[in-house]
């Protein structure tokens, strides 16, 4: 069973999410946290294989987030996909900076966001952790 992290503040895009993932495995564990505080009470608590992080989150930026987790030993190697609404090109490059694995914007309609997943999903980690600049955008 794969074991997947979604944080993210907003319930519409969780429950999209959600479904989302189902549609590309139904055979993944995703736990799911609203802030910075849920991410790394997570964290504690499980070994994700895959962690999607909104940008925008109440208490600490996902960006902030990202760089928290890349100090921490347990969960520096842990895949980070950013995924957010925001898809500004200085935002995407900071996200790069801080070696998020790759960066996908939400998008507007359900089965382009199956699509994102099925490649995001798929992605060989021991082969394609940190994509060249080109290939950071999931589209």
């Amino acid at each position: 069973m794969r074991k997947v992290i979604l944080v993210d503040d907003d319930e519409d895009d969780m429950f999209l999410f959600d479904k989302a993932m189902n549609h590309v495995n139904n055979e993944t564990d995703i736990y799911y946290g609203v802030c910075g505080r849920d991410l790394f009470y997570l964290l504690n608590l499980h070994e994700p294989e895959l962690l999607f992080l909104d940008i925008r989150l109440p208490d600490v930026s996902g960006l902030e987030c990202l760089k928290m987790v890349r100090q921490m030993p347990k969960c520096c190697s842990v895949p980070v996909i950013m995924y957010s609404v925001l898809s500004q090109p200085q935002m995407i490059d900071d996200c790069y900076r801080e070696k998020a694995n790759y960066f996908l914007v939400k998008p507007g309609e359900f089965q382009i966001l199956v699509d994102r997943l099925k490649m995001a999903i798929s992605i060989d980690w021991t082969k394609q952790l940190f994509p060249e600049k080109e290939k950071f955008i999931i589209q």
